[in-house]
């Protein structure tokens, strides 16, 4: 096991343990449930949320495969399983998140995340449902729309 702190290139290839304030677990050919919060007091406007779901759709099928994103106005949810960047080496769920978080706060031309994410491993069938419904929820229990299909910043593997 790998407990060191490793840099954010780095694929994975092993199990992996890295920590700043949250500790981060990895493990190849995994799928994660991610939650990236806005920094304190900022809010995307609906064209800034049309560029966080833009850039997360660009990278689906090059660094990771895409099942579920939701962006509200504070933070969004995604659950992604990295793809393999080299032989037997994953893309590093901080890569990821770092191409995402740097692209669309450039794009919008301000800070607009917290450095940390809250991710998890899915352990199993039962436990990505779980996540895909929570996700497809979010906007519905938020009160932002009244079905899946008319919330715009929701994406789910299926949908069209």
């Amino acid at each position: 096991m790998n407990n060191k702190k490793s840099h954010k290139n780095n694929p994975i290839t092993e199990f992996t343990l890295t920590k700043r304030h949250l500790p981060h677990w990895q493990l190849p050919n995994s799928a994660y449930f991610v939650t990236t919060r806005c920094i304190k007091g900022v809010h995307l406007p609906p064209e800034h949320r049309d560029t966080v779901m833009e850039s997360i759709q660009y990278l689906d099928g090059k660094k990771y495969v895409l099942y579920a994103v939701v962006i509200l106005s504070d933070h969004f949810h995604l659950i992604i399983q990295p793809m393999e960047k080299c032989k037997g080496a994953y893309y590093s769920l901080s890569e990821i998140m770092h191409g995402i978080k740097s692209f669309t706060a450039h794009k919008i031309g301000e800070p607009v995340w917290q450095h940390e994410n809250f991710d998890r491993i899915i352990r199993d069938k039962e436990e990505l449902f779980e996540k895909m419904n929570y996700v497809m929820e979010n906007p519905i229990k938020a009160g932002l729309a009244g079905d899946y299909d008319t919330y715009k910043w929701l994406f789910y593997i299926g949908k069209e």
